[in-house]
């Protein structure tokens, strides 16, 4: 009789990672370098460490500069592709 009131257990539930946060590995690899590099605690030097990690995610200057050339390259394109669908209709 104990067979038919028997309840089942739910399945467990185990779950995989499967999209990872690069950005925060990033940043704990990086501050776990300025660590080693400065030999000292994060408490003690709360600050510099900062200014350092700072540092480090900032934008190169090449970077920039290509960012800028986009925007003079990307509206030149489009004016003559416009005037080439222009003299293509006409």
């Amino acid at each position: 009789m104990n067979i038919l009131f028997q309840t089942r257990k739910p399945r467990r539930f185990h779950h995989e990672m499967i999209y990872v946060d690069e950005r925060k590995e990033r940043m704990n690899l990086l501050e776990e370098r300025a660590r080693q590099q400065l030999n000292i605690e994060l408490s003690s030097s709360e600050e510099a460490l900062r200014l350092r990690l700072h540092q480090a995610l900032k934008p190169s200057k090449s970077r920039l500069r290509l960012q800028h050339s986009f925007y003079i390259i990307a509206p030149a394109l489009l004016i003559l592709f416009l005037f080439a669908i222009l003299l293509l209709i006409l």
